[in-house]
């Protein structure tokens, strides 16, 4: 004789195997399951950081002695980032020890940060809003410097609440 794992039931006037129920049941709590734990994992935009396009931003180098250089980031975005931060890695040189010489943002000297962190190699500065249009000017001190020098930028912000990111390269 054949042994089943099935019992019948009768339910509703319908007669029902209950193994098969049991299954059906089972499948649709972990079908359930994994649906909740789907949708508990969706990203909504204000989580993702979105990359600029190359032409966001313009680097122009204003001025290159042995021992300090100015250059600024112009803003070609038609929003205001809030906040900006800007991060400049040296390739091929290094910063003084007070490389922060001066910084404005379109001519207007600034004399505080929201961030500001260096060593030899990288600086770190959180500036606080540019416009758009805006034009970020900074000066900093450098010790040596090898032929091809280079520094490379990564621009920080929030425009209209999306976390946005940007990166250049401007030769010394």
């Amino acid at each position: 004789m054949r042994k089943t794992d099935y019992f019948n039931s009768k339910a509703l006037g319908w007669i029902i195997r209950v193994g098969l129920t049991k299954r059906a049941g089972i499948l649709c709590l972990l079908t359930l399951v994994i649906m909740n734990h789907g949708i508990a994992q969706s990203h909504d935009h204000e989580d993702t950081l979105v990359a600029l396009p190359k032409n966001a931003f313009s680097i122009n180098l204003l001025q290159n002695t042995g021992t300090q250089f100015k250059f600024e980031i112009v803003n070609n975005n038609l929003d205001t980032i809030e906040p900006f931060f800007v991060e400049i890695f040296a390739i091929g040189f290094n910063f003084t020890e007070e490389c922060i010489l001066q910084q404005s943002i379109n001519n207007n000297n600034l004399e505080t940060n929201l961030e500001k962190l260096w060593g030899p190699q990288f600086i770190s500065l959180g500036v606080g809003t540019i416009p758009p249009s805006g034009h970020y000017a900074t000066t900093l001190g450098t010790l040596s410097n090898s032929q091809g020098s280079m520094i490379k930028i990564r621009v920080f912000g929030t425009i209209n609440g999306q976390n946005v990111i940007w990166v250049g390269y401007l030769k010394k």
